[in-house]
C-alpha cells in the first residue's frame, strides 16, 4: 500500500508540474486555482487508497465495488469543482476544463492500473512434482 501512496505523491506532483507549464504556454493566469485542483485529486487519490487498505484489513468481500464508489464519489466532487471554482464565465474556461479532464482521466487510469495490481496480486503456481514409476 505504501508503494501505491508513494506513486500517487509523485503523480499527483507531476500532475501539477505539467499542468502549470501546460498553462503558462497558454498564458492563461490560473495558477492557485490549478494548484488547488491538482493538489485535491492528489488527496482524493490517496484517501481513495486508505479507504481500501482499511476495508481490506477489515475484510470486506468486495473491494472492487468499494474502489468504484470512491471513484464516482471522488469523480463527482472533482467535475464539480472543476467546472464551478475555475470560473465558467471566463472564455478560457474550455481550455482549462479540457486539459483537467483529460489529465484527470490520464492520472485515474494510472491510478486504477496501481490499485487493481495491489487489491488483487498475481497468484504463484503451484509447481507440479513429477515422481517416477520405478515399476519399469
Amino acid at each position: 500500500m505504501v508503494k501505491v501512496l508513494v506513486k500517487e505523491l509523485i503523480l499527483g506532483f507531476l500532475f501539477l508540474v505539467t499542468g502549470l507549464f501546460f498553462f503558462t504556454s497558454f498564458e492563461l493566469e490560473i495558477f492557485k486555482k490549478w494548484v488547488v485542483f491538482s493538489l485535491v485529486t492528489t488527496l482524493l487519490m490517496m484517501a481513495g487508497t486508505l479507504l481500501v487498505n482499511f476495508l481490506l484489513n477489515i475484510g470486506f468481500d468486495m473491494p472492487g465495488l468499494a474502489l468504484a464508489g470512491i471513484i464516482l464519489l471522488s469523480q463527482i466532487l472533482l467535475l464539480s469543482l472543476l467546472f464551478i471554482f475555475l470560473e465558467p464565465d471566463r472564455t478560457n474556461h474550455r481550455i482549462v476544463a479540457k486539459a483537467g479532464t483529460l489529465s484527470y482521466l490520464l492520472f485515474l487510469g494510472i491510478d486504477i492500473y496501481w490499485k487493481v495490481k495491489w487489491m488483487f496480486p498475481p497468484k504463484k503456481r503451484k509447481r507440479l512434482i513429477h515422481k517416477e514409476n520405478k515399476d519399469f
